[in-house]
């Protein structure tokens, strides 16, 4: 969702990188070196962390991993519509699943649950469940853009 540094160290020398993630060899998460190790996060301030919340449904109540979730940020333009906004899903991949097609549904709306509803179901379109996780699609609908409205289920992401 935002855009991130990350400064990595290995024998006493330190390198600043703009993304850590592998997105070439399918077997590794990262590009890290073996003997490397991020030191440091960066994470610039941000126009979205007015209106910006993350959701999580979780078996249990603390220190549990999500089985759906949702980032989702919006900018709200003078007349309260949506001018940008970004989600992303959790829980549904091996990495965080940003939705753009349904970031660009958002856009030029007023957050409704009519708009939070639909923005749920594009979000979810062509989702390719495997056997044993198929009941994750109907659970991040109900928990994920559909939920996103509403503050007080939401934990409010603070900016430093």
């Amino acid at each position: 969702m935002f855009r991130r540094r990350f400064r990595r160290q290995a024998n006493h020398s330190t390198r600043k990188v703009f993304h850590a993630a592998n997105e070439g060899d399918v077997r590794r998460e990262n590009v890290l070196k073996n003997d490397e190790i991020i030191t440091e996060i960066q994470v610039p301030a941000s126009k979205f962390a007015a209106h910006s919340t993350y959701l999580k449904f979780k078996e249990r109540d603390s220190l549990d991993f999500a089985l759906a979730s949702v980032a989702a940020a919006v900018t709200l333009g003078p007349n309260k519509t949506v001018s940008e906004a970004r989600l992303v899903l959790g829980g549904v991949a091996p990495i965080p699943w940003r939705v753009p097609r349904a970031e660009a549904a958002l856009i030029g709306k007023t957050m409704s649950n009519e708009v939070l509803r639909s923005v749920a179901e594009i979000a979810l379109d062509g989702a390719k469940p495997l056997e044993k996780n198929a009941y994750k699609v109907p659970l991040t609908q109900t928990t994920g853009p559909s939920r996103a409205g509403k503050g007080r289920r939401s934990k409010r992401l603070k900016q430093r």
